[in-house]
C-alpha cells in the first residue's frame, strides 16, 4: 500500500520499514560496479523524523526512489549506519544492490559515468552514479548544520589518509633510483648517495656476503661491493626494502610481496629479450602491486567499508603513492595502465607507456601460465597487438614462456631467491 509522496529531492521517494511508509528528504546515492546485471549502491537519506527500532544491521525495510516516471528500486538493503539528529531527524546509510537495467540514467539532474563489465576482460572500473541533486546540508548532533559528504569523498578521505601516513622514500633513495635507472649512473655517484643511509650500506654489504654470491673472501669495501653486485642488483635492493619497511610484515601483505619479486624477474627476462628497459620493468615488477597493500590496509583500519574500498582501483592508488615517492614516470604510468591490455587495444593506452605496458602484461601471462592456468583461460583478446609492439612474434604464451622466460632462467636459477627458485623449478618441471 504505497502511496505517492512529493518530497523536495526525489518525489516519490520512501522507505517502508516493518510496514510503515517514510519520507526519504535529502539523498546521495553511489552505484559501483556491476557484477551479473547488479551494481554494489550506498545510499545515505535523511528521513523527516526519529524512527524507533531502525539500527545497523537492520534488513527489513524497502526503498524506492522515484523521479517523473523513473523507477530505482534497492533490493535486499541492509542499515550500515543510523545517526539521530537534535532537530528530529533520522540519517540512515544503506548497503544493497541496485538493478542496472532501471533508468537510473534519465533524469536530467543525474550524472551518470558507469560503465558495465566488459565481456572482453575484467569490469572497467570505479564510476558512480548519483541520482538527484546532493543533499545540502543535515545536522549533527550537536544541532549546527554540516554538509552532507557522499561515499566517493569519504573514501577519498580515507585513501589519501592511509597514503599520507606511509613514510615517503628519503629524499637520497629517490635521487639513488632515478640515478641508477638513468644513463648517467656511474659507481662514485651511486656510492655517494649509499653512504647517506647506514641501514642501506649494512644491507648492501650483508647482500653481497651472503651465500647467495657465494664469495671465496669477505668483501669489506663498499666501492668493491657496488661493483660486485651491480647497479640492477643495488636497485632492486632499494626498492624491495623501500616496500618491506613500509608495510606490515604480515601473511597477506608477504603474499603480495613474493608474488611481485617473482613477476619482477619474469619482467626483466622479458625486456632484456626485447631490449626494452629491463631495469625499469623490473622496478615495475616488484611495485605492481603495491596499491593492493594499501588497500589491505584501508579494509584493516576501515572494516566497515571494507565491500566498497573493493571497487577502488588499486592500480591507480599504488600509482598515486609512487608519484609521492617521486618515481620516474615511466614506473608510475606502467603501473597505473598495466591492465588495461586485458580489455582494451593498445591505442587506448597512452603512448609513451604502451611498449612497458606490453612487457608488464605479457609477464603477467606468463606468470598466470606458469602458475597453472590454461592458455585458452588468459585474457588475450588482443594479444597479438601488445606482442608486435614489443617486435615479440611469438602466437602463444606457452612459446613466449619457453622461448624467452625458461631459456635465461635455468642458467641463474640458483641465484634466484628461495621462493622464486622453487616457483620456477616448479614451472619447468610441469612445463617441459
Amino acid at each position: 500500500m504505497e502511496t505517492q509522496i512529493n518530497g523536495d529531492n526525489l518525489p516519490g521517494s520512501h522507505l517502508i520499514f516493518r510496514g510503515r511508509q517514510m519520507v526519504l528528504g535529502g539523498i546521495e546515492l553511489d552505484v559501483g560496479p556491476s557484477k551479473q546485471g547488479q551494481a554494489d549502491v550506498f545510499l545515505s537519506a535523511v528521513l523527516q523524523a526519529k524512527i524507533p527500532g531502525l539500527c545497523p544491521g537492520e534488513r527489513e525495510l524497502q526503498i524506492v526512489l522515484e523521479r517523473n516516471d523513473e523507477v530505482v528500486q534497492i533490493l535486499n538493503p541492509t542499515i550500515f549506519d543510523v545517526d539521530q539528529t537534535a532537530s528530529g531527524e533520522t540519517v540512515i546509510q544503506v548497503l544493497g544492490k541496485v538493478m542496472l537495467t532501471s533508468t537510473i540514467s534519465k533524469s536530467p539532474t543525474a550524472e551518470t559515468t558507469y560503465q558495465a563489465d566488459n565481456p572482453l576482460g575484467k569490469a572497467q572500473k570505479k564510476a558512480s552514479v548519483q541520482i538527484g541533486p546532493l543533499i545540502g546540508k543535515s545536522q549533527d548532533n550537536t544541532g549546527l548544520a554540516r554538509p552532507k559528504r557522499s561515499l566517493n569523498s569519504i573514501m577519498s578521505e580515507m585513501v589519501e589518509d592511509i597514503l599520507n601516513r606511509v613514510k615517503r622514500l628519503p629524499p637520497y633513495a629517490s635521487r639513488l633510483l632515478n640515478l641508477l635507472g638513468s644513463d648517467a649512473a656511474c659507481a662514485d655517484k651511486v656510492i655517494d648517495l649509499i653512504k647517506m643511509d647506514p641501514s642501506l650500506v649494512a644491507m648492501v654489504m650483508k647482500s653481497v656476503n651472503s651465500s647467495y654470491y657465494n664469495l671465496r673472501s669477505k668483501v669489506n669495501d663498499l666501492h668493491h661491493a657496488v661493483l660486485l653486485l651491480g647497479f640492477n642488483q643495488i636497485y632492486q635492493l632499494v626498492i624491495r626494502e623501500a616496500v618491506r619497511s613500509r608495510m606490515p610484515n604480515r601473511a597477506e601483505f608477504q603474499k603480495i610481496q613474493s608474488h611481485s619479486v617473482i613477476l619482477s624477474i619474469v619482467a626483466y627476462e622479458l625486456a632484456l629479450s626485447c631490449n626494452l628497459m629491463p631495469v625499469t620493468l623490473c622496478t615495475v615488477g616488484l611495485l605492481h602491486d603495491i596499491g593492493k597493500s594499501l588497500l589491505l590496509l584501508l579494509k584493516e583500519r576501515n572494516p566497515r567499508f571494507g565491500s566498497f574500498f573493493e571497487m577502488l582501483d588499486d592500480c591507480k592508488i599504488g600509482s598515486h603513492l609512487l608519484r609521492k615517492w617521486n618515481l620516474p614516470r615511466i614506473v608510475c604510468g606502467t603501473i597505473e595502465y598495466q591492465r588495461h591490455p586485458e580489455f582494451s587495444p593498445p591505442e587506448a593506452i597512452p603512448g609513451e607507456f604502451r611498449k612497458s605496458v606490453a612487457v608488464i602484461y605479457a609477464a603477467h601471462l606468463a606468470y598466470d601460465y606458469m602458475s597453472g592456468m590454461r592458455e585458452n583461460e588468459l585474457p588475450k583478446a588482443f594479444f597479438s597487438g601488445y606482442m608486435d609492439l614489443i617486435d615479440a612474434p611469438e602466437t602463444s604464451v606457452d612459446k613466449l614462456v619457453k622461448g624467452r622466460v625458461f631459456r635465461s632462467i635455468v642458467r641463474k636459477i640458483d641465484t634466484l631467491p628461495e621462493e622464486a627458485k622453487k616457483f620456477f623449478e616448479l614451472s619447468i618441471e610441469r612445463l617441459t
